[in-house]
């Protein structure tokens, strides 16, 4: 925590611009402004913003504060800023002119300042009034939402002397902003959220648990990212603030509010028959809970969530017992009452409180509440599925509870109820059918591959020499999947999806072995299909068994494909929507599927050349949990890399492959393409061009050993922007031919193109969104044109090259150098690029085991060729950038 920024005296203001422009338009026209809002809005701060803005040259600027202490003392807030306006005896008319004077001084314009005038004494109050009133002073006042003026104040207002500016809290946007300006970084999407909707978007609350959750390192820094390690919870003065408030309410109003903060929100007529029921009116007036309509139904909820957190937190577990049993018996009591118009939710939330209450509940009742409520509250069903496991609720309780736990990514003690799931009674079938997703999670999330075959023997063993289901076909094919082995598995599941009938329980984890089997061998539409066709059944299933197969089928199947397509703004657009939903789950819940969809953006984002963007999503992702723990990890360790190469962060991208190369990501071989090319953009980042073709040629090599197509493509494609389209073209066409869509066929026409061919091959890139591509190949044609002394051709490829570019973050890859290179030989390329990158004559001498005169002399002939004159111009010629002037 050593390195990290020193926490802000000050904060920055933001989303008070427009306050801040009708403040001046006021000073132009009105003798004064009436800055409303809520408690820690920031009308204090606005108004000493706003007499910053209006105080020009000979302004005199007098800044007031009313308090409760000294409403009762005659100017007793005046003179307390300025002594010689004290009574001192003088009646109130000779006091008024004394403390008129005081303010105005000699001064050719005043502005005076009142904060809190709603706590102003009448006299104070006079004396804002005649100076307003008579101009000799432009008032800026501010008031709590909800109080009452003093009557010289508000004759101000109805005299339309007093402009009023309302200061809400700030909007979600606005408070993101605040919050990551305040730490002086990025702040991972979850803790935004929570941040936000705990403290409303009230300034002073976000700053109280910013500064909080610094002091006790919850909310620390994961490289550039910060992120709160733990549920956000009230701090200890805003714990105190909350209590001293409540402390004023009535006992039934303060039972109630408690009754409300555990179970609310609820129902107008189940509020009512709690104790202390009657008193909702009044707790609503006194701005602790607030109404508003859900349908045909009425809703009270606590007002602010803090608050509500706070009144939880003073429950003991005897007393939160007690209250969970009065609350159940309010609603018993409604819902009694409805006969057969009960809703499932109510239901449901009955059965939550009987639990809690430490009620007898039959297990059965707990596994179907939990099917009703696993895909919208996760965390909700996994308790109600634990406590029916608890309960003897056998096969189906622990089965569900191994798919919740594997959806909210809590994957070892998924592993757990997996393996209780598999001890108890239930049918071949059912066995099968749950081993296919207990072997995905060991392999895939778990990194136990060995996990996976015990799974399968178990299996095995369990059936003996009665019949096979078809569940353990699809079990025998996830393992092949794992061990990239596609093709056979493709060949064990395609007689079982024909056979399979709809509905079958086998049906959905046959889909999700298929889904992420066939992009790996180019059948992307079959893939993305079959992805939709699971997520569907997902979306009708009744039963929170399908749930925790929705991540695998989701990046592993439907977004996997789209990607490969190049159908990028469909494949960004299920990204956002995913990651949206982990937004809201709070900051120690779904760390791993929040990283796997923020991995997802940031390949959106690199793929459009947005590549510090991309990096701060990879951040992100890798900030939700250690990088070995991560499911995804080879993927985001390759990405990284590769997006730092293209950057051109040389030293970043360098120290990313360490890591990898100490073992920190995980070696799944059905990924390893993906991990290996990153090594391919450390050798660009270093101007080691001809070495980051051959080692993307290795591994377009062992992706084709796998059956990998795509990752195939993608191997031989960063050949070709290396340069040496000419070497793999032939070999580019033909793997492409076996890939669906349009960019495996674009990426072949890039290594073909010749000169007429480029702009075509640009306007694809373009088309597809990927900008960077679209950038290189025009800047590629440009030169080729001009090469050819097409004038014309050439000013209109740079144009776009160009145009492109300014939606592009910073990209520095060899085929945006091509403009200069296009006359060095591959050797001069080489070196010139090492020199421009900072190094040395000797250090380029001992990195390519030449002599020293060798290096200078081709340096020579470089500057010779490109008409520079040194080091420095050849480094403004290649447009090399260190990761420190990228980071300005």
């Amino acid at each position: 925590m050593g390195d990290e920024p020193p926490r802000p005296e000050v904060w920055p203001l933001v989303g008070r611009d427009a306050h801040l422009a009708a403040i001046r338009a006021a000073a132009g026209r009105a003798a004064g402004v009436l800055l409303v809002g809520p408690p820690g809005s920031g009308r204090t701060r606005l108004a000493g913003e706003a007499a910053r803005a209006l105080a020009g040259p000979g302004t005199r600027v007098v800044a007031v504060t009313a308090t409760p202490w000294t409403r009762d003392t005659p100017l007793g807030a005046v003179a307390a800023r300025l002594p010689d306006a004290a009574p001192g005896g003088d009646d109130d008319l000779a006091a008024l002119r004394r403390a008129r004077a005081a303010v105005r001084g000699d001064a050719d314009r005043v502005l005076l300042v009142v904060d809190d005038v709603h706590l102003l004494d009448a006299l104070s109050a006079r004396l804002v009034h005649d100076l307003a009133r008579h101009r000799e002073a432009f008032v800026v006042l501010t008031a709590r939402a909800g109080a009452t003026l003093p009557e010289p104040v508000l004759a101000l207002r109805v005299d339309g002397l007093l402009e009023r500016v309302e200061t809400a809290d700030l909007g979600p946007d606005d408070a993101d902003v605040l919050v990551e300006r305040a730490l002086g970084g990025p702040v991972e999407g979850a803790t935004r959220h929570e941040l936000g909707a705990l403290s409303g978007g009230n300034p002073f609350l976000l700053r109280e648990l910013v500064d909080a959750g610094r002091a006790q390192g919850a909310l620390r820094r994961s490289g550039p990212v910060w992120r709160w390690y733990d549920d956000v919870t009230p701090p200890p003065r805003l714990r105190e603030v909350v209590l001293a408030r409540t402390a004023e309410l009535t006992a039934p109003q303060r039972e109630l509010a408690e009754l409300l903060a555990l179970g609310g929100p609820l129902g107008l007529e189940v509020v009512e028959a709690l104790p202390g029921g009657d008193e909702v009116a009044a707790l609503e007036r006194a701005g602790v809970v607030v109404s508003r309509a859900a349908g045909r139904r009425l809703e009270i909820a606590p007002a602010r969530r803090l608050d509500a957190a706070v009144l939880r937190a003073t429950f003991s577990p005897l007393g939160a017992r007690r209250a969970h049993r009065t609350l159940a018996a309010a609603l018993a009591t409604v819902l009694d009452g409805l006969a057969g118009h009960r809703r499932r939710e109510d239901t449901v939330r009955l059965l939550t409180w009987r639990v809690a209450g430490g009620e007898a509940v039959e297990p059965g009742e707990l596994v179907a509440a939990g099917d009703h409520v696993v895909g919208d509250d996760p965390a909700l069903a996994e308790r109600l599925f634990g406590e029916a496991v608890d309960r003897g609720g056998g096969f189906a309780a622990a089965s569900r509870l191994a798919a919740v736990r594997t959806l909210r990514g809590r994957f070892g003690e998924a592993a757990e109820a997996h393996a209780r799931a598999a001890r108890e009674e239930a049918s071949d079938d059912e066995h099968a059918d749950l081993a296919v997703t207990r072997a995905m999670l060991l392999a895939w999330a778990l990194a136990d591959p060995d996990g996976a075959v015990r799974v399968h023997d178990e299996l095995a063993a369990r059936i003996g020499g009665r019949p096979a289901p078809d569940g353990l076909a699809v079990l025998r094919a996830m393992l092949l999947l794992e061990g990239a082995k596609y093709a056979e598995a493709d060949a064990l599941l395609d007689p079982v999806l024909a056979r399979l009938a709809p509905g079958s329980p086998t049906e959905l984890p046959a889909l999700m072995v298929a889904a992420s089997v066939r992009p790996m061998i180019g059948r992307l539409e079959d893939g993305a299909a079959i992805a939709e066709r699971a997520l569907e059944l997902i979306g009708r299933d009744a039963s929170g068994l399908s749930s925790g197969l929705r991540l695998q089928i989701r990046a592993g199947g439907l977004w996997t494909s789209r990607l490969a397509q190049g159908r990028l703004d469909e494949a960004a657009t299920l990204a956002r929507a995913w990651y949206e939903e982990t937004r809201g789950s709070g900051t120690a819940e779904a760390a791993v599927p929040r990283a796997i969809y923020a991995f997802l953006l940031g390949v959106d984002a690199a793929r459009r050349g947005r590549l510090t963007t991309a990096i701060r999503w990879f951040h992100e992702a890798a900030a939700q949990a250690p990088l070995p723990d991560l499911p995804c990890s080879p993927q985001l360790a390759g990405e990284m890399i590769a997006t730092l190469g293209q950057a051109g962060r040389a030293e970043e991208a360098a120290a990313w492959q360490e890591r990898v190369d100490r073992g920190e990501a995980r070696d799944l071989v059905h990924f390893r393409p993906w991990l290996h090319l990153g090594e391919a953009w450390v050798h660009a980042a270093a101007g080691r061009v001809e070495s980051a073709a051959a080692r993307a040629r290795e591994v377009a090599d062992e992706a084709a050993a796998a059956g990998q197509l795509c990752y195939e493509v993608d191997a031989l494609h960063v050949v070709v922007r290396c340069g040496q389209g000419a070497l793999v073209a032939d070999r580019l066409a033909e793997v492409a031919a076996r890939v669906d869509g349009p960019l495996a066929a674009l990426h072949a026409r890039h290594a073909a193109a010749g000169v007429e061919d480029l702009d075509d091959v640009a306007e694809g890139y373009a088309a597809c969104g990927m900008l960077l591509l679209a950038v290189e190949v025009a800047t590629t044609a440009a030169a080729a044109h001009r090469d050819a002394a097409r004038t014309g051709a050439a000013t209109a490829s740079a144009g776009r090259a160009r145009t492109w570019l300014e939606a592009c973050e910073a990209p520095d890859t060899p085929a945006l150098r091509v403009r200069v290179a296009a006359d060095l030989t591959s050797r001069e390329r080489e070196i010139a690029e090492l020199a421009a990158s900072g190094m040395s004559s000797r250090a380029i001498a001992e990195r390519l085991v030449l002599s020293v005169r060798t290096v200078d002399n081709a340096l020579g002939a470089s500057y010779a060729k490109l008409g520079v004159k040194g080091r420095a111009e050849l480094r403004a010629v290649f447009g090399r950038r260190s990761a420190a002037e990228l980071d300005r």
